[in-house]
């Protein structure tokens, strides 16, 4: 089956993913992409404003800033950034898989973590398009450009823009309205693969992200 046929037949593409699940295609897609993505833009962006900016947010007085302004070295951010996000992304895919692996016990489905993981990875396919978009945009962007701005289809930039520093800034920044399809491409595959009923499968989709975000917007409001 095609790469394509996730988004064009999705029924069809969980339906044959049950019985021979593989992962390795989108994973790589997704880890190389992003690691791409982040080399090129420390390549790219005005190192020193960066720096300058992420550090006036914070509350340091003059001798901090300027040992932490040291402490900002382009090469290390980079390789840093390179090798932790593509591990951040495989530590979410397990545990998105422990997730589904514990729900499809309770709905009696009998599949492995194999399975699983590789249930885990396609549902979130849509995120190879934002991958293809801020490739795109890392190429074309202006130097001055913050890393949590890189990703176009989040929510913000894509629909608000908020200041550096605002309380909501980093949860908004993180929302990809994308992964909307990849929550509909969840409910699909777990339709498929135990026979349930759309709203069993919209929960079971959904309820990683409600956690997730709900727990983040308590903690911004708690703490503001």
């Amino acid at each position: 089956m095609s790469l394509l046929t996730v988004f064009t037949e999705p029924q069809q593409f969980f339906t044959a993913l049950k019985d021979k699940p593989h992962f390795a295609l989108p994973f790589w897609l997704l880890a190389l992409g992003t690691a791409l993505i982040l080399y090129l833009y420390y390549q790219r962006v005005d190192f020193d404003w960066m720096v300058d900016m992420l550090l006036s947010t914070e509350k340091l007085g003059p001798e901090e800033m300027e040992a932490a302004r040291k402490g900002m070295n382009r090469e290390i951010m980079s390789w840093s950034s390179i090798v932790l996000a593509p591990l951040g992304m495989l530590i979410a895919f397990l545990l998105a898989a422990v997730y589904y692996l514990l729900a499809g016990k309770i709905a009696g489905v009998q599949q492995g973590f194999k399975a699983w993981f590789a249930f885990s990875v396609w549902s979130s396919a849509p995120l190879l398009l934002s991958t293809v978009v801020a490739l795109l945009h890392v190429l074309t962007m202006p130097t001055q450009t913050l890393p949590d701005a890189l990703y176009l289809t989040h929510l913000d930039p894509m629909l608000i823009s908020l200041p550096l520093g605002h309380a909501w800034r980093g949860l908004s920044t993180s929302v990809d309205l994308l992964s909307l399809w990849g929550i509909a491409l969840g409910a699909i595959g777990w339709r498929s693969w135990t026979q349930s009923g759309w709203a069993q499968a919209i929960v079971v989709a959904s309820l990683p992200s409600l956690i997730i975000y709900g727990a983040w917007v308590v903690f911004i409001l708690a703490t503001r």
